[in-house]
């Protein structure tokens, strides 16, 4: 890999583009030269340590990017966290080194949200004690109250706890929020 000409992009996340071709084109038209060495797990450490090397930018998962992955990488010149949050990156040693590190803020936002409105609902109508009933051959009545005129708590109004409580007003629920970094008057 580090003869390869151009730039390398070495991406470690299994999940990077798995719903569109539509990155992988835009990385190989831009000379990114993307490379994914597995699509199903992340890259055990001593794999990522090797293909480092030869990389100038890298999309991480869940990878711990720490200062030994980054001496590892003479070329590398951005350090991408594919999704929110920066935590698996030592951004302290990236900084040092002079590696700009990203992430995609509110990126899965609407996904989380969703999926937790998902739960209440499964919560609130047994969804899916009704759904494991049916599969083993029973019909129960399982019943659950109405979401409609219930009252819901966020707890945390940023972007997640935003959506949450839209979500529910669509149901016609009443919405209390409680979040100390924000405003009141934005609760």
């Amino acid at each position: 890999m580090s003869d390869t000409p151009g730039h390398t992009t070495l991406i470690t996340t299994p999940t990077f583009a798995r719903h569109s071709a539509d990155p992988w084109t835009l990385l190989a038209e831009g000379g990114a030269g993307p490379l994914r060495p597995r699509d199903d797990r992340a890259l055990p450490h001593d794999e990522l340590l090797r293909l480092i090397a030869g990389a100038d930018a890298l999309v991480a998962g869940m990878d711990p990017v720490t200062a030994e992955v980054m001496d590892a990488a003479p070329r590398l010149k951005v350090i991408a966290k594919h999704g929110v949050g920066t935590d698996t990156i030592d951004v302290a040693a990236a900084r040092d080194r002079g590696i700009p590190v990203v992430c995609a803020p509110g990126s899965n936002s609407r996904a989380v949200a969703e999926y937790t409105f998902g739960l209440v609902l499964d919560a609130a109508r047994r969804i899916s004690a009704s759904h494991t009933a049916v599969t083993e051959g029973g019909w129960p009545k399982l019943f659950g109250p109405e979401l409609h005129g219930r009252t819901i708590g966020v707890v945390g109004f940023g972007r997640i706890g935003r959506l949450v409580a839209g979500y529910a007003r669509a149901f016609g629920m009443r919405v209390l929020a409680h979040d100390p970094y924000v405003p009141g008057e934005a609760v």
